[in-house]
């Protein structure tokens, strides 16, 4: 029986966090699991008691921060206490607590990972609470598809969506062709350039070979980073279209509140800085910030009209 730890940071919500829980047991009886979470500073009374529970009567790992470190320092930290007494790890399944698994079909991705030793990372398809699909991969950041998201052609994908046209009907860039795959009836798994960190499948090797999330990312790019370390270093990131996973936190930026965009554009300039060079660069980087002072002054307006 395959063997893999889930790893899951959690925040202030214990609602979520006993429905992503509850998945777990229910669809991963078939496979030799065990359970870290990994809490960023929760003060709310109803998550400290669930903590303690989990702790006492659940034989779940519990790593309790001192304070909010983020995404990608709280995965390192639950693996690595992981890692203290759990030598016989194959795989980490990273699980946001807003996710939930809706069948068993890890299988797929486990089978795969057994079948190709290069196949590093897999990830499964989202979907919203209502049950649509959300997006679960997506092409690397390019100058043109910053500027396609800057005069708003998010719209125009969304309406090709609802009206079922195939990309493979038109030309388009590619990462129009990969945001429109999403939406497509795959039957095998595929190979994409980077998939979300809402539910992630790492074989333990690569990540190790990685060491981990880069920890200068607090939040929201550290999903598409680690992709890209693992692809420069010849491992496959696989989208499996047949494992399905409930991801209720799927906002897109412009829903996020101000403070939280700041975090998202200032990950997507560390990431800009990190892995861009030249020209290039300097263009990802200008047109991140004429990106956040748009969405900031939308949020702003936003908020003005609430109050």
């Amino acid at each position: 029986m395959k063997r893999i730890a889930v790893v899951i940071p959690s925040y202030e919500d214990s609602q979520v966090l006993e429905r992503c829980l509850h998945s777990i047991r229910k669809y991963l009886s078939a496979v030799n699991y065990e359970i870290v979470v990994v809490d960023n500073a929760s003060k709310k009374p109803e998550v400290v008691r669930l903590l303690k529970e989990l702790e006492t009567n659940q034989n779940i790992l519990v790593v309790k921060n001192s304070t909010n470190l983020g995404f990608s320092k709280a995965v390192n930290r639950g693996i690595a206490a992981l890692n203290e007494g759990s030598k016989d790890i194959e795989s980490f399944l990273v699980l946001n607590q807003d996710s939930s698994l809706m069948d068993d079909h890890i299988h797929t991705a486990l089978d795969l990972m057994d079948e190709n030793p290069r196949v590093g990372l897999c990830g499964p398809r989202l979907h919203n609470g209502d049950g649509t699909v959300q997006n679960s991969f997506y092409a690397y950041p390019s100058p043109a598809k910053k500027m396609a998201q800057l005069v708003g052609l998010k719209k125009l994908g969304s309406l090709i969506r609802k009206v079922d046209l195939s990309p493979r009907l038109f030309f388009f860039p590619s990462f129009a062709s990969y945001y429109l795959w999403n939406y497509q009836k795959f039957t095998q798994p595929i190979e994409v350039p980077w998939i979300t960190g809402a539910c992630l499948l790492i074989r333990k090797t690569a990540f190790e070979s990685l060491s981990g999330f880069d920890e200068n990312i607090w939040m929201y790019a550290e999903d598409m980073d680690l992709c890209l370390r693992a692809r420069q270093m010849d491992w496959s990131v696989v989208f499996c279209p047949d494992w399905h996973v409930l991801h209720q936190g799927g906002k897109s930026s412009d829903m996020l509140s101000p403070e939280l965009l700041r975090v998202f554009y200032d990950s997507l300039s560390y990431f800009y800085s990190k892995h861009f060079y030249g020209v290039k660069k300097k263009c990802m980087l200008f047109l991140n910030q004429l990106e956040e002072t748009k969405a900031l002054r939308s949020a702003s307006k936003a908020s003005r009209k609430g109050t």
